[in-house]
């Protein structure tokens, strides 16, 4: 449902459809109370609402993004949390947004994959 409204973003005339969709995933993942459900549906949603009309939304999205990539323990999505920030006029909070995003890469980049099969993006 998510990664449909995301789809229907980019490729469909009708964006009232993508949006009700990448809302109603966010819905559902709140509902469930997955929080690496909601992480996925947030990240599609801000892409499915992406419009002139939602920077507020947008910026509610990105924060609670972060938030949750903190609790998760995984890198937030640095693209749209910084875009909408520059679009926001807060130059200084997408630089902000793009160094935690930065800091949060290197430090997954620093678990150790020994316990894993094969080596990660087709070896090293």
């Amino acid at each position: 449902m998510a990664r449909l409204g995301t789809a229907l973003a980019f490729s469909s005339p009708d964006r009232t459809r993508a949006e009700t969709l990448g809302r109603g995933a966010v819905e559902m993942a709140r509902r469930l109370g997955d929080q690496p459900t909601l992480h996925f549906s947030l990240n599609c949603c801000i892409c499915a609402v992406w419009g002139p009309d939602s920077l507020d939304e947008r910026l509610a999205i990105s924060s609670e993004l972060a938030q949750l990539s903190t609790e998760i323990g995984t890198a937030p999505n640095r693209f749209p949390s910084c875009r909408t920030s520059e679009e926001a006029g807060d130059l200084a909070g997408a630089r902000a947004r793009s160094r935690a995003a930065r800091s949060g890469y290197a430090r997954l980049a620093a678990v150790s994959h020994d316990d894993v099969d094969s080596p990660p993006y087709g070896g090293r």
